[in-house]
């Protein structure tokens, strides 16, 4: 019964995540909406260069990459193996690695609980 009702709240996370369109906008500003996966690909590459660590949540997040994101994390639900589950939302958006999809998800998960306090 308690596995099922983590089930069940990590489910209603996941859906607060997905609908939450306002926290998707807020960490867009200050970064171009239609920046090109290039741009984003240069920017990170001389970060690592300069010696940099970058975080999940600093990487740029295109409208398409979120919206394959938000996509997965419907169609994956939180009942499954936490590993299988990542590696099939992070297949789902092809130019993201499973790491910076979870750092994402944390990322937004943050803000939205941050609003709600």
């Amino acid at each position: 019964r308690v596995k099922e009702l983590g089930k069940e709240m990590q489910a209603k996370r996941d859906s607060e995540l997905v609908s939450s369109e306002s926290a998707f906008e807020q960490s867009q500003r200050g970064v171009k909406a239609r920046s090109s996966r290039k741009d984003a690909l240069k920017a990170s590459e001389q970060k690592q260069e300069e010696g940099k660590v970058e975080s999940a949540s600093e990487t740029i997040w295109t409208d398409e990459e979120q919206k394959q994101l938000q996509l997965a994390l419907k169609k994956y639900p939180a009942s499954m193996e936490k590993n299988e589950r990542w590696r099939k939302i992070s297949a789902a958006v092809p130019t993201k690695t499973k790491k910076e999809c979870v750092g994402r998800y944390k990322f937004i998960r943050a803000q939205i609980l941050a609003k709600k306090k």
